[in-house]
């Protein structure tokens, strides 16, 4: 077959056949369509060239076949290049400073599940095709973005784990959706080999993850990872969402993952000692933005799930607009590992915390914890916040902690502040029973501002909080102008400094 090239400029296109340039299609009314269907074009160009007829027989041909004689009408234009001639087939831009080079090449850059076969028709298997798409994705040594056009893959097992710099890109999280079925298995996995080797600047965009017919496993792990991003993500239906180990500078924007089924939607923990040739296992940043984690719990049944939970040495957890609903609890901080350091840094604004089954917010270990406008409301069984012995500051500022079970805050931390909280409707179970805040143990408690007691909005409602706050076990607890009206035994219990506080 004679040599033929097909040069692709902005506005012409040109055949060329043995060395020689003998046919060049004006196309200034249709360049950015015909640039962009550059990649498909003439079918015909081997029996053209295997005949290397002269110009107008080209030309002749050409027009019969593909219609290349009318590209001022750029849905009659067709084309179609065969992948023998791939090679052959350049792009130039046109533009000044711009070169010629294989369309191929061009092509390289936007890599699709696609290339290696999937058909995303929710019916045909495609575990195999993407899985090749990522096992060629890992071998790059520069950051690549894989992408899936609109459509549902079907996966019938755990998919090749992401160990590059690899990004997976949908068209939104309704529109590319991988549809796991069946199973109990991870079913995306982050890794790095370990050893300075993190799987690192990568993540997932706009796609869904669909995990309905899974009987266990997790939606995503993340194993000696930094600088991930996963933003715009459904998780419809996980039996865990994310587990996260040695998993540093990660961010979640814009998330939604609900009904959360198993143990836990983020699970972000450390163990005790080495690991993947780190001297410690430890992770540092996570950021978690506009993030939703909804559980199973409803009226007369317990959910399972815990929405957020910290576990050894973990530390710094940004927080901005999370709302973490009708969960076993909402976010539990502890250190089961023994760890050298607890959990630490918990900050943020706008959190979110409702119809727990258990306690909206737990904290036995955590050290130090600045949150404003925080909302613990409406746990089932439990009181709405517990912070344990080895919890050290915490400071809230704003919000509300209203509704809850048992009592609304139980705490023996070292330093708890409380700056302009509503307080009140807590002891569901029972009239003048528990109060708002019971101070078990601790160094210093500050309630300063704020309402421990009837919600001046709400004046039909009889209280059943026994006090505002009440001191069992603390060393120093102060109340600075707080509104203790409305609790059916009084505001105070215990030995409290109370400054311009009214009952």
């Amino acid at each position: 077959m004679a040599d033929a090239v097909v040069r692709v400029q902005s506005n012409r296109a040109v055949i060329t056949l043995g060395g020689g340039e003998i046919v060049g299609f004006q196309a200034a009314q249709a360049a950015a369509p015909f640039a962009d269907r550059a990649e498909a074009a003439l079918a015909q160009i081997e029996e053209i060239a295997a005949d290397a007829p002269d110009a107008p027989s080209v030309f002749a041909k050409a027009d019969r076949y593909a219609n290349l004689s009318d590209l001022t009408d750029p849905a009659a234009a067709r084309f179609n290049i065969g992948a023998d001639l791939a090679q052959n087939v350049n792009y130039d831009l046109g533009a000044p400073g711009s070169s010629v080079r294989a369309i191929s090449s061009k092509a390289a850059e936007r890599v699709s599940v696609k290339d290696f076969g999937t058909r995303g028709d929710n019916e045909t298997d495609d575990t195999a095709a993407i899985n090749a798409a990522i096992a060629w994705c890992n071998d790059q040594t520069f950051p690549v973005d894989l992408q899936f056009p609109r459509g549902f893959y079907r996966i019938t097992g755990a998919l090749t784990p992401i160990t590059g710099p690899l990004r997976l890109l949908g068209c939104g999280p309704r529109n590319s959706v991988l549809n796991f079925f069946g199973g109990s298995y991870d079913c995306l996995s982050y890794i790095g080999a370990g050893s300075g080797a993190r799987c690192a600047n990568g993540g997932m965009e706009d796609m869904g993850l669909f995990c309905g017919g899974m009987s266990g496993g997790l939606a995503i792990r993340l194993d000696y990872t930094k600088s991930l991003v996963f933003r715009n993500i459904l998780c419809d239906q996980p039996w865990d969402f994310v587990s996260m180990q040695q998993a540093s500078d990660t961010l979640f924007d814009y998330i939604d993952s609900q009904p959360i089924r198993g143990s836990y939607g983020i699970h972000w923990f450390s163990g005790n000692g080495p690991r993947k040739g780190e001297a410690v296992d430890k992770s540092d940043i996570l950021i978690l933005r506009d993030v939703l984690l909804h559980g199973t719990n409803a009226t007369g049944s317990g959910a399972t799930a815990e929405g957020v939970v910290m576990d050894g040495w973990v530390h710094s957890l940004s927080i901005q607009n999370v709302k973490l609903l009708a969960l076993a609890r909402g976010l539990r901080a502890s250190n089961s590992s023994g760890a050298a350091r607890d959990p630490s840094f918990i900050n943020g604004s706008g959190l979110e915390i409702e119809n727990s089954y258990l306690e909206n917010v737990k904290f036995d270990a955590v050290n130090g914890v600045w949150v404003n406008g925080i909302f613990a409301v409406g746990s089932t069984s439990e009181t709405g916040m517990v912070f344990g012995p080895n919890a050290r500051q915490i400071h809230l500022h704003g919000g509300r902690i209203q509704g809850n079970w048992k009592s609304g805050l139980d705490t023996e931390a070292d330093v708890v502040s409380l700056t302009g909280m509503a307080i009140f409707q807590n002891s569901q179970f029972d009239s003048d029973a528990l109060p708002g805040v019971r101070v078990l143990g601790g160094e210093t408690i500050q309630i300063i501002g704020g309402l421990s007691g009837k919600n001046a909005g709400e004046p039909a409602y009889t209280e059943k909080q026994k006090f505002g706050i009440w001191n069992v076990g603390g060393s120093k607890v102060s109340a600075v102008g707080v509104d203790l009206t409305g609790n059916v035994s009084g505001g105070l219990s215990g030995t409290i400094s109370a400054t311009a506080c009214f009952n």
